[in-house]
């Protein structure tokens, strides 16, 4: 049986050069219970905290801060439900459950202890929509809680949704053809029918003659033009790729680094119907010294230059290769999962996907996974690679044939490149 803690992630440097948060430790699985701030806060001082699983206990961490045991059946001691509250900063009234399983559920369902906005606290889970239920799971318990879809659960999720909906309508200027499908998308999840009465309980009052639209399901860039580098967006494929940062190139029908040293990424244009999706590409990377290349694709990727969303990033570097599924949270980077594998110099199958709170991606046969419910209603999706100085060539990292799909409005179904393994 896994040991818990409520701990602070810890302050590290990325293959990058940036700063980034991680698990204190070999951590088995992570729940993080930070605000958008708190995320988004480069550090080297941890804000906010989050649970950690361990498969042994661990003495004399400065981070971990609060032991909660090994057994969810287990009662709570009074010590321990105190610094919960006062960790948590939740309501100094709050009386949480005795028992340790049904207390991590009642942070995560109760309307008095989240922020649907995520501005103070944590947002509460999403439903999934291929069970159709909440769940969190937190590596070395398996499920902490599952809970078939609920009136407390299509609440929660439909308040995340009302206060993204007014984002990117009025501050992003979303397409009001994409907002319409987007509500048809969310009609389906939660009430399984597309129409009037399903799109008035999900609106905002105010906008409830925006309407609402059956969704779409899915894209495909195939980066099929004439070689070139781009500064600015990337225009003559398939869609558009804005947010510049860093110039980019296609060569060979593949996008890369317009040159070395610099970190390049973009984001698609071509809003898909809806936050649940996922993202796949190839990706490749030559090595042959110590000099780091990494590609990444995004989903929830956020329609701006500025770095939100849910990565699967793949680095090659002889000093310490890596795999990991992270958030961004305005640049800064927090890992949901990693290891030191290397990903190998052929071309490599890789996915991310964000399904309600359940948050995946995969190298090939490989899955990494986890619950978090920080990145909500950015409907977009992007790419990010990285070469760093004294690469003989810009083109040693690079991608090619991205995929996009809607998950609600395709059923559900898996593509042929994504692994869905102990996800839903």
């Amino acid at each position: 049986m896994a040991e818990l803690y409520l701990g602070q992630f810890e302050s590290f440097t990325n293959s990058e050069g940036e700063l980034a948060w991680k698990a204190p430790a070999a951590a088995l699985g992570v729940l993080d219970l930070r605000s958008i701030p708190q995320c988004g806060d480069p550090g080297p001082v941890p804000q906010g905290f989050a649970l950690f699983s361990y498969a042994t206990a661990q003495v004399g961490n400065p981070l971990l801060t609060l032991h909660l045991g090994s057994d969810l059946r287990a009662d709570l001691t009074p010590v321990q439900k105190s610094g919960i509250v006062t960790l948590l900063g939740l309501p100094p009234a709050t009386v949480l459950d005795d028992k340790l399983g049904r207390a991590i559920r009642q942070l995560l369902i109760d309307p008095t202890l989240y922020d649907p906005t995520g501005d103070i606290r944590y947002k509460p889970l999403q439903v999934h929509p291929r069970t159709r239920s909440v769940e969190a799971d937190i590596g070395g318990f398996a499920n902490v809680f599952s809970d078939r879809i609920s009136q407390a659960s299509i609440d929660a999720h439909i308040a995340i949704f009302q206060n993204d909906y007014v984002r990117q309508r009025d501050v992003v200027g979303l397409d009001p053809a994409v907002l319409r499908r987007w509500v048809g998308a969310q009609s389906l999840l939660l009430f399984e029918r597309v129409d009037r009465e399903a799109a008035d309980a999900l609106l905002p009052v105010q906008y409830r003659t925006d309407g609402f639209e059956r969704p779409q399901s899915s894209f495909t860039e195939t980066w099929t033009r004439a070689d070139a580098n781009f500064a600015g967006d990337i225009t003559g494929v398939d869609h558009t790729w804005s947010g510049a940062v860093g110039t980019a190139r296609v060569e060979g029908n593949k996008v890369q680094c317009g040159g070395v040293n610099q970190v390049v990424h973009r984001y698609c244009t071509t809003a898909l119907s809806t936050a649940d999706h996922r993202h796949e590409a190839d990706g490749q990377m030559t090595i042959g010294d110590t000099i780091t290349r990494s590609v990444a694709i995004s989903s929830r990727k956020a329609a701006s230059a500025t770095e939100t969303g849910y990565f699967m990033h793949l680095i090659r570097d002889t000093d310490g290769h890596v795999r990991k599924l992270t958030k961004r949270v305005t640049g800064t980077e927090t890992v949901i999962q990693a290891d030191t594998t290397d990903p190998g110099g052929s071309v490599i199958a890789m996915g991310v996907e964000a399904i309600g709170s359940a948050i995946a991606g995969n190298s090939d046969a490989t899955t990494f996974s986890g619950t978090d419910s920080t990145i909500t209603g950015n409907l977009n999706v992007g790419f990010r690679t990285f070469i760093g100085t004294g690469a003989a060539n810009a083109n040693e990292a690079k991608l090619d044939a991205n995929f996009s799909e809607d998950v609600v409005a395709a059923g559900g179904t898996g593509h042929q490149n994504l692994l869905l393994m102990g996800v839903g």
